[in-house]
């Protein structure tokens, strides 16, 4: 409701609806206590958890970024809590999974479906399950130059 809201003044003021959802997103999840820097976009479909801190000029599509791990709750009594790192301009792509206690190093991208388990470095692209190095950011947009230039793809500004 406070969603829908938000979105017909967003609309009123001609806010694309996109960039609504996620200002409305960054909004809410700095009010439970999440850091988020400047220039950011987070799906309203992202599940971000209280310890997380997110950078600057990060993107985050439709994941869940987990601070705790109670998969030991009933055994010992006990929840784990960790926070998670998220660097500045880091992409994380649809479904990836985050757990806690885990940094993703500046200027790296976590592919979709991405279940990541331990310490991302920087300038990397990490992907699978459990995520692994795939290739270096140099690597990834070089490949992805070559293929807007080749013509192949479509690719949109």
């Amino acid at each position: 409701m406070l969603l829908d809201l938000y979105l017909l003044w967003s609309r009123i003021r001609g806010i694309p609806h996109e960039e609504a959802t996620s200002r409305f997103t960054i909004r809410r999840l700095r009010r439970r206590g999440v850091k988020i820097g400047e220039n950011c976009w987070i799906s309203h479909r992202c599940r971000v958890e209280r310890h997380a801190e997110i950078g600057n000029n990060c993107t985050l599509t439709n994941c869940a970024i987990l601070t705790h791990d109670a998969s030991m709750r009933r055994h010992l009594g006990k929840t784990r809590i960790a926070k998670v790192a998220i660097n500045d301009n880091c992409y994380i792509g649809y479904g990836a999974i985050v757990l806690p206690g885990v940094t993703i190093g500046p200027d790296s991208v976590v592919g979709a479906g991405a279940v990541v388990t331990k310490d991302v470095p920087p300038r990397t692209v990490v992907g699978g399950i459990p995520a692994k190095v795939l290739c270096d950011l140099e690597t990834f947009l070089a490949k992805h130059q070559h293929r807007i230039h080749a013509g192949e793809g479509i690719y949109v500004d």
